[in-house]
């Protein structure tokens, strides 16, 4: 394509009934294939083991394509009236499958999210036929993080610090250079579901260098020391030319 752009797709193409062992019961699932010689993607949604007990009423899913920061956004799911007394029956011909095919798309590594929150990677810049976004827990984990640059921790000053914005100081040490550019700086904090630790994420952009225009940090920090230590970092850049101009990649831009 000559220019990455965002394309908001309603997910109104093809809907069927489906095999059960697609998903497992209850998970919701995006997949997504790449034509290689015509660069359509198809791009599949379904929703596991659902009884026929329960009456379907329909969907509201929406898919948005933003090819610029190589991002697909799901809204919606398949919708359900839950089954009355206790007739429920054990079986999945309820389950329902979507399919968009979405024409004109890059190989790319494609972040995939759900009404919101990060349902995993699908990746296709390799001929590997359909490749699903496997869901994880929320915080930090390996599929997450797997595209970010990964930075060692071991000689980080400080390691430990009372106080959890003292600890991160050193990544916006010197941010912003100047006024120009319009230099921003966000930091958002999460704490992780299945332990004691937090999840900090620190962006900052509009840097006067012609090649990068931000960078990105995802810091794992847990209790510990003086009140908190640095466990984990990754760090990614915001390209500002080339072929990756206005997308987060771990590697230097050029």
């Amino acid at each position: 394509m000559s220019a990455h752009h965002c394309r908001i797709v309603p997910a109104l193409i093809v809907l069927a009934g489906f095999a059960a062992d697609a998903a497992s019961a209850g998970e919701f699932s995006i997949c997504a294939e790449r034509n290689q010689a015509t660069s359509e993607m198809v791009l599949t949604m379904a929703n596991g083991c659902v009884s026929s007990s329960l009456g379907y009423l329909g969907h509201d899913l929406r898919a948005e394509i933003d090819e610029n920061r190589a991002w697909i956004r799901i809204s919606g799911n398949f919708n359900y009236e839950p089954a009355r007394g206790n007739n429920a029956t054990a079986d999945c011909m309820n389950a329902k499958q979507l399919t968009i095919q979405v024409p004109d798309t890059e190989a790319r590594r494609y972040v995939v999210s759900h009404d919101g929150e990060f349902a995993g990677i699908i990746d296709l810049t390799a001929e590997t036929g359909r490749v699903c976004a496997i869901p994880v827990s929320t915080g930090i984990s390996s599929l997450q993080y797997h595209d970010w640059k990964s930075v060692d921790v071991a000689d980080w000053t400080p390691r430990s610090a009372t106080s959890l914005m003292d600890l991160i100081a050193p990544l916006t040490s010197g941010h912003p250079e100047s006024s120009e550019g319009r230099p921003t700086l966000k930091i958002e904090l999460a704490p992780l579901a299945d332990r004691d630790a937090m999840q900090v994420e620190v962006t900052m952009t509009g840097y006067l260098d012609d090649s990068v225009s931000g960078e990105q940090y995802v810091a794992l920090v847990e209790p510990g020391g003086d009140g908190w230590v640095l466990s984990r970092l990754w760090k990614r850049y915001l390209c500002a030319r080339g072929r990756n101009a206005g997308q987060w990649t771990a590697d230097v831009c050029p």
